[in-house]
């Protein structure tokens, strides 16, 4: 099966594509900002097709030859040799494809021990719902807009009682913090409710629609 970390996890779920900033001027972005305070949601062009180089997905790289000991709907046990792969640790989000699978889940890792001289053991546990590559800009507290960053959704489940989520990286929550999150060429103004789940390089937070 395959791993991915977070930069490397979001380039899988968009087919292999680098992650490239929105490039908005700036009377594009205050019509932007004008037409969804007014409508809630808008449609934008792609500014880029994704080829260019992006120095900062350059050291990504996927883990792989990993070996599956057993598997639940909540996770898997995974082990490896030592001298194969990146490092892997307890907190790390990844996305993770089964053999033969054509989809990625995202997961989170929550424990990771070596075995005997030369094997690594891990267990993930699966984040609930499909996860969609989304790209998120946070809002300050004094208005301003900070840069786009990479981002996942995930849906809510309502059978399971499980909200909708953002998947950003770890120092980005604050209660009522606004986020502007642009999704499948629609972007939409929201808010940042509370933590489900969090690593050393993520937080999943609950979001809604501002007040």
């Amino acid at each position: 099966m395959s791993l991915s970390a977070f930069d490397a996890a979001h380039r899988q779920l968009t087919g292999g594509r680098l992650f490239i900033p929105p490039n908005r001027d700036a009377t594009l972005l205050r019509r932007e900002r004008e037409e969804f305070e007014t409508f809630g949601s808008l449609r934008h062009m792609e500014s880029a097709d994704g080829r260019a180089e992006n120095p900062a997905t350059e050291n990504w790289r996927v883990i792989d030859d990993w070996q599956l000991l057993n598997a639940s709907p909540a996770g898997m046990r995974l082990s490896r040799t030592l001298d194969k792969g990146s490092r892997i640790g307890a907190g790390q989000l990844i996305a993770a494809r089964l053999p033969g699978g054509e989809r990625f889940s995202l997961a989170v890792v929550r424990w990771a021990l070596r075995e005997g001289d030369d094997t690594l053991t891990a267990g993930i546990q699966l984040l609930p719902g499909e996860p969609r590559p989304a790209t998120v800009r946070l809002i300050q507290s004094d208005g301003t807009a900070a840069t786009w960053q990479p981002a996942f959704v995930l849906p809510e489940i309502a059978a399971l009682r499980i909200p909708a989520s953002v998947v950003l990286h770890s120092g980005s929550f604050r209660l009522d913090r606004r986020i502007e999150l642009m999704l499948d060429q629609r972007m939409q103004a929201l808010t940042l409710y509370r933590i489900l789940d969090h690593g050393n390089e993520f937080e999943r937070c609950v979001i809604r629609a501002p007040d």
